[in-house]
């Protein structure tokens, strides 16, 4: 019986549960599961790339190159904080480099890397976002930059 009222509508998801259900994506190397995430006309920074993200199908193409650089790749939540329509997340990826990824062929090394990404959210999808993460940390563990305390030794 209508009486008048709206039908319930299924709760939107929050900012925080949008960014957990990125990092299961993730986690299961779902990247079809990571770019449903993301609006279509995204737009983003990521401090490892020298263009900005201006749709899904960039994020769909980062994803499937981390995913192939580092097949076994795992991200970890660190810390969080959201606020409205904005959530800011700490993250940690770990992995092993078996392709070549940034035009740096396959070493077999092992990684661990910080990461912070700042997103809005819009209509439940990632509208925009930053991902800064420690490049340094990254290529340290595959041999391209040396240890900074063997300097300070």
């Amino acid at each position: 019986m209508n009486n008048g009222k709206h039908p319930d509508t299924a709760k939107q998801a929050t900012p925080s549960e949008i960014v957990q259900r990125l990092i299961d994506a993730w986690n299961h190397h779902d990247a079809h599961g990571v770019v449903a995430l993301y609006a279509e006309d995204y737009t983003g920074e990521d401090t490892g790339r020298n263009r900005p993200d201006h749709s899904a199908r960039d994020i769909l193409r980062m994803t499937v190159s981390n995913f192939r650089g580092f097949p076994d790749s795992h991200l970890t939540l660190v810390d969080l904080v959201a606020e409205q329509n904005r959530v800011a997340f700490v993250w940690r990826m770990s992995g092993t480099h078996k392709a070549s990824i940034m035009n740096i062929p396959a070493t077999g090394r092992k990684i661990d890397l910080l990461g912070t990404s700042i997103f809005t959210i819009t209509n439940g999808k990632i509208q925009s976002g930053l991902r800064i993460w420690d490049m340094a940390s990254m290529l340290r563990a595959i041999g391209l930059l040396p240890d900074l305390q063997d300097e300070a030794a």
